[in-house]
């Protein structure tokens, strides 16, 4: 890492930890407004840094997939892996690679606005770290909530997992993202003359 890089990224976590402006503290109108704005679909890019391992990437490439399913195709983030020392101030959507000791009270990541910040070495399970970030860059905030008390989803406040459950979708919908699926089966309203002979109805004499 070059000294310049080094100087940058010192600042901008400087930023963001007086900021306090952790995912968990936004306020829930502003989540969905978030997500309203987002709507129909989100089809960023985010540009990552070029400091994460092949594996990390890998790890963060398989989380915006499973966010695009999750999503029926709503989300379709992408991120390119262009992020270095002589761009780190203007690129923007930003993935910053940092470690644990960096950020607050050990937390493996934390989003600021159009930033991601994550700690993939404090992460037992870096794809499902991955999608508990990307869930807050989209506007998700963690359980448990009044509305959404679930545990082991990608979302819970504490050791999330890869597997989307239903308080995700939940939450999802709750700030826009998500819209309610299609059902499953056709209904079909027929309307029956009775003055019709039909030997397949009864009439009541």
């Amino acid at each position: 890492m070059t000294h310049l890089a080094a100087v940058l990224r010192g600042s901008l976590l400087a930023m963001l930890v007086s900021s306090c402006a952790y995912y968990e503290d936004r306020a829930a109108d502003k989540i969905t407004e978030i997500g309203k704005l987002m709507a129909p679909v989100d089809e960023r890019i985010i540009h990552g840094d070029d400091e994460f391992t092949g594996h990390e990437r890998e790890a963060f490439e398989a989380g915006l997939i499973a966010w695009a399913q999750f999503t029926r195709g709503r989300v379709r983030l992408r991120v390119i892996w262009d992020l270095d020392g002589t761009n780190y101030l203007t690129l923007r959507p930003a993935l910053f690679r940092v470690l644990p000791n960096d950020m607050h009270d050990g937390r493996a990541g934390a989003v600021e606005g159009d930033s991601i910040w994550w700690a993939p070495e404090a992460c037992p399970d870096k794809q499902a770290c991955a999608e508990h970030e990307v869930g807050h860059f989209l506007g998700l905030c963690v359980f448990p909530r009044p509305h959404v008390p679930y545990t082991n989803n990608v979302m819970s406040a504490t050791n999330p997992s890869r597997n989307f459950g239903y308080g995700d979708w939940r939450e999802c919908l709750y700030v826009g993202v998500c819209k309610e699926p299609r059902p499953d089966v056709t209904v079909v309203t027929v309307t029956v003359d009775p003055t019709m002979p039909n030997p397949s109805l009864e009439y009541p004499k």
